[in-house]
C-alpha cells in the first residue's frame, strides 16, 4: 500500500523519497524497510546460510575437507555475503536505482563461481591422480546452499521473472547427473571391474542406476509442470541431505567421500536438483491441482517413489543372495520385508488414487508401517554381525522414515484438507477402495439369490441407503457430493422398477392366500389350540400366529401394525409356502435386543414401531431406510429386514446401526 500511495506521488516504488530511503513518506514517518520481505525468504536465506556453513566441517573430496582447500573457502564467504543482498538495498547501503532485477543479477554473479568451484572438483574426480580425486559429501551441502542464495526471492520477483532461468538451471543440473552416471558406469565397467564377480559388478551398475531414477522420476514430472512432483521431488532433496549426514557419523560401513570412477556420483547433486526445481520464478510454470487435490497427489506420487526404492531394494538383497555365503538368513529376512514394503506402498497409492478422502486413512496407516520396517530393518542390519548398512540401504531407510512422515503431514494437517475432507475417521480404513471394480461410482453386486419382490427391495434399499449416507455425512468431500447426485437418479429408477415388480407380485400372491385360507380353515381347531399355548407362557417353540392375510392386500400389500406373524417352530403347515416369501424366521416383538422404541414421528407418516414390526412389507422398510436416517436402527433390529438390506444398513457406519446388528447376530 505504501509503495501504492508513492507511486501516485510521482515516484516508483522503491525509489528514494522525501524525508528516507526506500519510500518512506513525509518526514517523521516510521516504515519498516523490511516488512514487504515475506517469511519464505527470511526462511530461504536461513536455509541456505546452515548449508553453506556446515560445508566448512565436510569432505570435499578424498584428500581434503572444504576447509583444507582455500578457493572453496572464498568462494563459499562469496554466497554467504550475497544472502545480506536484500537487506543492504533496503537499508540503503547500495545505489537507489537498483531494482528487483539488478539484486537478480548480483546474486547469481557472487554464487556463480562456487558453481565453477565444483564443476572443475567433478572433472578432477575423474582426471586426478589414483583414478581422480573423488568427491565429498560437503559438495551436495555447498551446492545446494550457493544455489539456494542465487535464486531470486519472492519479493524480488518481476512480470518477466527468472523462471526460464531457473528452469534450464534445473534441467541442465539433471542432465550433468545423467552425464556422470554414464561416465562412471563406463569408466567402471572398463577398469575396475575387470576380474570382479559378476553379481558384485551388477550391483554397483544397479546402484547408480538406482540413484540416478530417484532423482530423474521426479525430475521429469518437475519438466512437465507437475506442482506435486516438484515437492516430492524437494522431499527426495531433504532425503540425500540425511544420507549425508549418516554417512559423516559412519565411518565403518560408510564412506562421507568416494571416488566417482567406481561409484557413480550418488546422491551428490540431488539437493541442488531440488533447490534449483523449488525456485521462486518457477512457481507460476507449475500446474497447481486446486485445493486438497494437490495433497492427495503429493501423497500418490510418494508412494510411487517408496515403490520405486523398496523394489530397488529387492534387486539388492537378490544379489547378495547370489554372491554370499555368509548372513543369507539376514538377506532373506530383509527381502520379504522388502517386498511387504513394496505391497504396502502399493496398497496406500491404489487407496488415493481412487479416492482422495476415502484413501487417506489407509495411506496413513501405510505411512506407518513404512516407518515401522525402515526401523526393524535398520536394527537387523545394524545388529547383524555378516551384514552393513550400505549407502544403497541408507537411501531407501531414510526414504521410508521421510516419506512415512510426510505422508502423515501432507494428509491430515494442510488447511485445504481438513476443510475439504475432515477429519480421518476409523470407517475410511476399508481396503475395498485398492480393488479392481470398487472406484468411485461403482455397485457392489447382490451375492444372495432372492425372489423378484425381495430383489426390488435390495435394490431401493441399497441405493436409498448410499444416498443416506452421502447426505449424512456432511464433512465428505465434493467428488462425494456429486457421486450422492448419481444415487438419487438410481434410487428413482429402482422405485419404478421395485413398483412394478411388487404389483405382479401381489396379483400372485392374492391367489395364493385365498387357497391358503381355505386350507387354514380345516385346521382352525388345532391353530387355535398353539395360540393358547403360547399365550400361557409355556416354551414349546411357538410364536403367536396372526390372522390371515386378507385376500385384498396381499402379502407385499400395505400392512397396518399388528401383531407378530409366523409359524410355529420346526412344525411347517401345509400353508407354509403360500403365506411367507421366504422370509427368515420372526422372533417375538418383545425380544429384549432391540433399540428402544420412541413414539415420535417423522415428516414421511414412519414410526419405530412401524420400523421394528415384522408384519411391516419390504418395501416399505426399504422407504423407511431411504427417507429416515433416525429410524435405521429399528429398521436393523426387524426380524424381518431381508440380508441384502441389512448389508448396506451395516456399510453406512452409523454406530446405533452397527449395534442393532451386533445385537440381531448374537
Amino acid at each position: 500500500a505504501a509503495a501504492a500511495t508513492a507511486q501516485r506521488a510521482g515516484g516508483a516504488p522503491g525509489a528514494q523519497q522525501p524525508g528516507g530511503p526506500l519510500g518512506t513518506g513525509a518526514p517523521g514517518a516510521s516504515r519498516n524497510p523490511f516488512a514487504d520481505i515475506p517469511a519464505l525468504d527470511y526462511v530461504r536465506d536461513v536455509v541456505a546460510l546452515v548449508l553453506l556453513l556446515v560445508s566448512f566441517g565436510m569432505p570435499w573430496d578424498l584428500a581434503d575437507t572444504v576447509t583444507g582447500k582455500v578457493y572453496v573457502i572464498l568462494v563459499t564467504l562469496l554466497s554467504v555475503i550475497s544472502l545480506a543482498l536484500p537487506y543492504l538495498k533496503r537499508g540503503g547501503v547500495l545505489p537507489a536505482s537498483w531494482g528487483t532485477a539488478e539484486l537478480r543479477l548480483a546474486r547469481l554473479a557472487a554464487n556463480a563461481p562456487y558453481v565453477v568451484v565444483v564443476l572443475i572438483t567433478l572433472v578432477l574426480g575423474y582426471v586426478g591422480e589414483n583414478g581422480g580425486d573423488g568427491v565429498g559429501v560437503g559438495i551436495a551441502f555447498g551446492l545446494a546452499g550457493a544455489l539456494l542464495a542465487a535464486q531470486g526471492r519472492e519479493a524480488e520477483q518481476s512480470p518477466s521473472g527468472d523462471g526460464q532461468l531457473w528452469r534450464w538451471i534445473t534441467l541442465g543440473l539433471g542432465g550433468l547427473f545423467a552425464l556422470l552416471t554414464v561416465v562412471s558406469l563406463i569408466t567402471f565397467l572398463t577398469d575396475t571391474a575387470e576380474g570382479a564377480e559378476w553379481e558384485a559388478v551388477t550391483y554397483v551398475v544397479v546402484s547408480m542406476l538406482f540413484f540416478l531414477a530417484l532423482a530423474a522420476l521426479p525430475l521429469l514430472g518437475v519438466l512437465r509442470g507437475d506442482a506435486a512432483w516438484r515437492d516430492v521431488l524437494v522431499l527426495v532433496g531433504v532425503v540425500a541431505l540425511f544420507v549425508g549426514v549418516w554417512q559423516l557419523g559412519a565411518d565403518g560401513t560408510m564412506a562421507d567421500a568416494w571416488s566417482l570412477s567406481t561409484f557413480g556420483p550418488q546422491l551428490i547433486l540431488v539437493p541442488a536438483i531440488a533447490v534449483a526445481a523449488a525456485a521462486p520464478g518457477l512457481r507460476p510454470r507449475y500446474a497447481h491441482t486446486a485445493g486438497a487435490g494437490h495433497w492427495s497427489a503429493v501423497g500418490i506420487r510418494m508412494l510411487e517413489l517408496v515403490m520405486l526404492a523398496a523394489g530397488a531394494g529387492v534387486v539388492f538383497y537378490v544379489l547378495q543372495l547370489i554372491g554370499i555365503d555368509d548372513g543369507r538368513g539376514v538377506a532373506i529376512v530383509v527381502l520379504v520385508l522388502l517386498l511387504i514394503l513394496v505391497l504396502a506402498a502399493l496398497v496406500g497409492r491404489n487407496a488415493q488414487a481412487r479416492d482422495g478422502n476415502a484413501g487417506r486413512a489407509i495411506a496413513v496407516v501405510v505411512g506407518g508401517v513404512l516407518i515401522l520396517l525402515g526401523i526393524v530393518i535398520a536394527a537387523i542390519l545394524g545388529a547383524a554381525d555378516e551384514t552393513i548398512v550400505a549407502v544403497e540401504d541408507a537411501t531407501i531407510l531414510s526414504l521410508l522414515w521421510w516419506v512415512g512422515v510426510a505422508l502423515f503431514v501432507v494428509l491430515t494437517v494442510p488447511a485445504s484438507v481438513r476443510s475439504e475432507y475432515g477429519p480421518i475417521g476409523a470407517n475410511q480404513l476399508n481396503l475395498s477402495s485398492v480393488l479392481p471394480g470398487n472406484g468411485p461410482g461403482t455397485e457392489p453386486s447382490s451375492t444372495t439369490s432372492t425372489p423378484a419382490p425381495a430383489g426390488s427391495g435390495v435394490a431401493t434399499g441399497a441405493a436409498a441407503a448410499a444416498a443416506g449416507a452421502a447426505a449424512t455425512r456432511p464433512a465428505e468431500s465434493k467428488a462425494e457430493a456429486t457421486r450422492a447426485d448419481d444415487v438419487k437418479a438410481q434410487v428413482a429408477e429402482a422405485k419404478a422398477k421395485a413398483d412394478a415388480e411388487v404389483a405382479e407380485a401381489k396379483a400372485k400372491a392374492e391367489a395364493e392366500a385365498a387357497e391358503a385360507k381355505s386350507k387354514a380353515e380345516t385346521e382352525a381347531a388345532e391353530a387355535k389350540a398353539a395360540a393358547a399355548e403360547a399365550k400361557g407362557g409355556e416354551e414349546a417353540g411357538e410364536v403367536p400366529a396372526s390372522p390371515a392375510v386378507p385376500a385384498d392386500e396381499g402379502l407385499l400389500g400395505e400392512a397396518k401394525p399388528g401383531p407378530v406373524s409366523g409359524l410355529a417352530v420346526d412344525q411347517p403347515s401345509a400353508d407354509d409356502t403360500a403365506t411367507r416369501v421366504d422370509q427368515p424366521r420372526v422372533e417375538p416383538a418383545t425380544r429384549v435386543d432391540q433399540p428402544a422404541v420412541t413414539d415420535a414421528g417423522t415428516g414421511s407418516g414412519f414410526d419405530a414401531r412401524t420400523a421394528l414390526d415384522p408384519n411391516t412389507p419390504l418395501q416399505t422398510l426399504a422407504d423407511i431406510a431411504a427417507q429416515e436416517p433416525g429410524l435405521r436402527k429399528y429398521v436393523a433390529a426387524n426380524p424381518s429386514t431381508y440380508p441384502e438390506l441389512l448389508t448396506w444398513l451395516s456399510q453406512l457406519g452409523d454406530p446405533e446401526i452397527d449395534e442393532a446388528l451386533r445385537r440381531r447376530g448374537q
